[in-house]
């Protein structure tokens, strides 16, 4: 009998279990001095980060070095909005890189959206982690200075932060998809298509 044909899919892996704990959760919230109004909680055995429940979203502990604390900051959930994915979907090095675009446009008084973003960046998916997308910039040039590749520890978070998360609710109605899609990037656009 000859075997079967794998069928193409468009669905994202599921990824790696969470490491974190229940136990880790108070000792997060006194790490990050996250009020007891947001509520969290870790996933279960079978779920994964895209698994997250209603108005849940998944927040990786790299997120909240990053800065993260109890929402979404505007411009992460305005470019989520924009290409239609989960804010849980971009990396925390992306995080950090808006949320410190947003801060230095809030300092010298002007609003950074989308299209002043995607004058000099575009995002493009993560290559050793399917269902990631990260920010690069159309130069060429690196955003930070990244250390050789093959070396452990290229990601400036380690290797392992996508096995670090919990499930934070987020109160009212999201302006941006709280589950993951995945996208291709259009070949003549800095726009992404969508492929489920």
């Amino acid at each position: 009998m000859a075997p079967l044909r794998q069928r193409c899919s468009y669905f994202l892996d599921d990824g790696p279990r969470s490491e974190i704990q229940e136990e880790s959760l108070i000792n997060i919230r006194k790490k990050f001095v996250i009020p007891p109004s947001v509520v969290m909680r870790c996933p279960s055995e079978f779920e994964r980060a895209p698994d997250g429940g209603s108005d849940e979203i998944a927040i990786y502990e790299a997120y909240l070095d990053a800065g993260f604390l109890d929402g979404v900051p505007s411009i992460i959930a305005e470019v989520s909005s924009f290409f239609g994915f989960c804010p849980s979907q971009l990396t925390p090095l992306t995080w950090r890189t808006l949320m410190a675009i947003q801060v230095l446009g809030e300092l010298h008084g002007f609003v950074v959206g989308v299209h002043e973003i995607l004058y000099s960046y575009y995002f493009a998916p993560l290559v050793s982690k399917p269902g990631f997308y990260h920010l690069r910039s159309r130069d060429g040039t690196s955003l930070v200075e990244e250390p050789s590749r093959g070396i452990k520890g290229n990601y400036p978070f380690g290797d392992d932060w996508d096995k670090q998360y919990l499930f934070v609710k987020i109160p009212g109605s999201s302006p941006y998809p709280s589950f993951w899609r995945t996208m291709g990037k259009l070949p003549s656009s800095s726009c992404f298509c969508r492929m489920s």
